[in-house]
């Protein structure tokens, strides 16, 4: 799901919006690796606390990992959002400003993170499989979804994709 859209961005518009698009996505996949590295130990040690059998104590790291990580969550998107246009134009120059924009809707979406990854942390360490199960069902068919509604009323932008993958995170978001 993560980069179905740069697929399907590709079929319909075409390499250059491909390029935009992938600007924005890229600063989403680095601040994605940054948290999975964070949660990686993390998920160690809640698997530990559980083959311990003291299963409160991991969900009480998982409660703190959710109070921990809000503010770097909030903080990150914050300044990302805030300096967008700057480090677009510094990093590749003033050709990809089209891209400012969806790194805005995406930096925006990745607040969410901060109960999306700790509750999925809970979901595999607890076997809460059918909670996975919706999750990888939901997010899919809610971004799949909102892209068809919007796409309907609205014409079809690269701004709508990233909308899209917001409602779609944002839906996960309120499951978890």
């Amino acid at each position: 799901f993560y980069e179905i859209d740069l697929i399907l961005i590709g079929k319909i518009f075409g390499p250059v919006e491909v390029a935009i698009f992938g600007v924005a996505f890229t600063f989403l996949n680095f601040l994605r690796s940054l948290w999975v590295i964070l949660f990686t130990p993390f998920s160690n040690h809640i698997n530990h606390y559980i083959g311990l059998e003291e299963r409160e104590k991991g969900i009480q790291m998982i409660i703190k990992l959710v109070e921990f990580t809000y503010p770097l969550y909030f903080i990150l998107a914050l300044l990302l959002t805030v300096v967008s246009t700057e480090l677009v134009i510094y990093w590749l120059g003033p050709v990809y400003l089209d891209s400012v924009p969806i790194l805005r809707i995406l930096s925006i979406m990745s607040v969410f993170g901060f109960l999306i990854m700790p509750s999925t942390l809970y979901f595999v360490a607890y076997e809460k499989t059918k909670s996975l199960y919706y999750l990888s069902i939901c997010t899919p068919t809610v971004f799949f979804a909102s892209l068809i509604l919007f796409g309907i009323f609205f014409s079809l932008t690269l701004e709508l994709f990233a909308i899209s993958k917001l409602m779609a995170f944002l839906t996960s978001f309120i499951f978890c």
